[in-house]
C-alpha cells in the first residue's frame, strides 16, 4: 500500500494512524510521504504520529550529475557541454530538473540546445523556482530560520553568524541543524555550510532588496 502526503491535514493524520496499527499487525506494507521537509517533520512530530519518527526510512537523494546529463542527452541530442551545463543549472534538484527541461522544450520546437539557448532561459527559470517553489519554502519558516538563512549567504563561519545575529553559538547551532534537517543546507568544511538548492542565494539576495518583487524587509 503506497500514500503520498503533501500536508498535515486530518485526512493524513487519520491515515498515519491507520498506518500504525496495520504496521503493528506485521502486514507488508509502506508509506511513501512526499511534499516540503517542513511538511514531513511537522507530521512526524505530532504526539500521536511520532512513530513516524521511529520508523525505518528511505530518504530519496538529489539526482545524480550523471543521470541528469544523460537524460537531457537522450531527449535534447545535445552536447555534453549543454548538458553538463543544464546538470549544473539544476544542482540535483528534481522539480528544477523538470522545469528546465519543459522550458527548454516550450522554446525550442525541436532545436537541439546551444549555450546561448540556456542564457535565454536562465531569468524564466530561476523566477519560477522562486515562484513555484522558494516563496512557499521561506513562507513556511520562521523568522529566527529565515534570519540565519540569510545570515550565512556569502560562506560566513559559524562564528560570523553568530556575531550578525546578535546569539549564542547554542542558539544558532539549533538553527543550522533545523536548516539541515530541511535539506535548506550541507556541511561545507570548518563552520562552513552551502545550500542545496540552486540559486536559492540569489533568491535570499532578493529577499533583501526593497526593489524586488521578493523583498521581505530583512
Amino acid at each position: 500500500m503506497g500514500a503520498v502526503a503533501d500536508t498535515n491535514t486530518e485526512a493524513v493524520r487519520e491515515f498515519a494512524q491507520v498506518f500504525n496499527e496495520l504496521k503493528g499487525d506485521n502486514l507488508p506494507i509502506f508509506v511513501l510521504m512526499t511534499g516540503l521537509p517542513d511538511l514531513i517533520l511537522d507530521i512526524q512530530t505530532q504526539s500521536k504520529l511520532t512513530f513516524l519518527l521511529r520508523s525505518e526510512k528511505i530518504h530519496t537523494l538529489p539526482l545524480k550529475n550523471a543521470d541528469i546529463i544523460a537524460a537531457y542527452t537522450s531527449v535534447f541530442n545535445c552536447s555534453l557541454s549543454v548538458a553538463s551545463r543544464m546538470a549544473k543549472m539544476t544542482g540535483g534538484y528534481a522539480f528544477a530538473f523538470q522545469l528546465l527541461g519543459f522550458l527548454l522544450f516550450d522554446q525550442l520546437n525541436g532545436k537541439i540546445p546551444e549555450s546561448a539557448d540556456l542564457d535565454k532561459v536562465s531569468i524564466p527559470f530561476q523566477l519560477q523556482l522562486f515562484d513555484n517553489a522558494y516563496q512557499k519554502i521561506f513562507i513556511d519558516l520562521s523568522e529566527w530560520d529565515r534570519k540565519y538563512l540569510l545570515a550565512v549567504r556569502g560562506n560566513k563561519r559559524l562564528q560570523d553568524v553568530v556575531k550578525i545575529l546578535g546569539k549564542d553559538k547554542v542558539f544558532v547551532a539549533q538553527y543550522r541543524r533545523r536548516a539541515i534537517e530541511r535539506k535548506l543546507i550541507i556541511p561545507a568544511g570548518y563552520g562552513l555550510v552551502q545550500y542545496t538548492l540552486p540559486y536559492f542565494d540569489e533568491y535570499l539576495k532578493q529577499t533583501e532588496d526593497p526593489d524586488s518583487a521578493y523583498y521581505w524587509g530583512y
